[in-house]
């Protein structure tokens, strides 16, 4: 069955899908089970590309044979590294995948272990899911289906001989400028533009603006003698536990790009509470404040009263102590 997909650009200049059903800007799942209608022959590049995407995709993973692991994971691109570093690792990736001397999940069968685990996968997903689902099914920026996909295309790949083969496997890769990348170019900043790889820096490798502001977060938080234990708020042992948790360059990424987009701290905060009145939250864990009168006021009693009032910024909302 094939179907038309309509896109549109939005004001941005980013495509988007008309609808958001099964579509290959939704969920894990959706992007597991699309298409392209027309396949197309692998070149020489798209052969080595669809390798690398596979291997990418099962880093980490494990598969177990009743003898014990057979597979322990391909290790990928991790961290920041120069152009001439990525191109190596590649090079020892590709040779993993090529490589026939490693023990093969059919003992009779002499072929690269890569090729053998693929297969695997592909001729039986239900029996090999440990390997490449789970954990990661059916949960926030999962990616099982898309292995899973990505493995029953790559073996059909290999049966049809790698390059020249028919795919129509869809691969995405995230490539958009971000907010200050187009702010650094529009006001000619060179210094943001160096922190967001807009232009190059001394250090010959990719910046990081995210973990930039939390090295001087955790700089500021120092000079300030761990603020909430100074200040009683929290015991010291506590108090360094959070920022440990919290000083992390994942938990920075969220308010710092979307403040580049407009988002207040009023916003920002409420994304971070798991009582934030939503589906799920709970709705009881909040102090309301009369922002004319910086005074707490009473719960309201339905979502519906509270949605409006915050609609209407008459309330401010605030984490309670005792969900700390």
């Amino acid at each position: 069955m094939s179907f038309y997909h309509p896109w549109v650009f939005e004001w941005r200049g980013r495509m988007m899908t008309c609808t958001t059903l099964l579509s290959p800007q939704n969920d894990d799942l959706s992007r597991g089970v699309l298409r392209f209608a027309k396949p197309a022959p692998l070149s020489d590049n798209g052969w080595s590309w669809l390798q690398r995407h596979t291997a990418a995709l099962m880093r980490g993973q494990e598969i177990f044979h009743e003898d014990g692991s057979i597979f322990e994971g391909l290790e990928c691109l991790v961290g920041a590294k120069t152009i001439g570093q990525v191109k190596d690792e590649w090079k020892n990736i590709q040779r993993l995948m090529e490589d026939k001397k490693w023990e093969s999940y059919d003992i009779a069968v002499q072929e690269p272990l890569f090729k053998s685990v693929i297969d695997a996968i592909a001729a039986d997903p239900l029996g090999t899911f440990e390997a490449w689902g789970r954990g990661d099914v059916f949960t926030a920026k999962c990616e099982g289906f898309q292995r899973l996909s990505a493995c029953i295309v790559l073996s059909q790949a290999y049966a049809e001989g790698g390059v020249g083969a028919e795919v129509s496997l869809p691969i995405s890769h995230d490539a958009s400028s971000s907010i200050y990348q187009h702010a650094s170019a529009l006001v000619r900043d060179k210094k943001m533009a160096k922190s967001v790889n807009v232009l190059p820096n001394d250090s010959g490798k990719p910046a990081d603006v995210y973990l930039e502001i939390v090295n001087h977060t955790k700089k500021r938080w120092e000079e300030m003698g761990n603020p909430l234990f100074k200040d009683g708020l929290m015991s010291e042992t506590d108090s360094k536990a959070l920022a440990n948790s919290l000083l992390t360059r994942k938990f920075a990424k969220k308010p710092v790009m979307t403040i580049g987009y407009g988002a207040t701290t009023y916003g920002i905060t409420s994304s971070f509470l798991t009582h934030n009145g939503k589906a799920k939250g709970i709705l009881g864990a909040y102090v309301f404040v009369d922002k004319e009168t910086n005074e707490q006021v009473a719960v309201p009693d339905s979502e519906e009263e509270l949605n409006a009032n915050k609609k209407n910024r008459w309330w401010r909302v605030t984490a309670h102590p005792a969900s700390l």
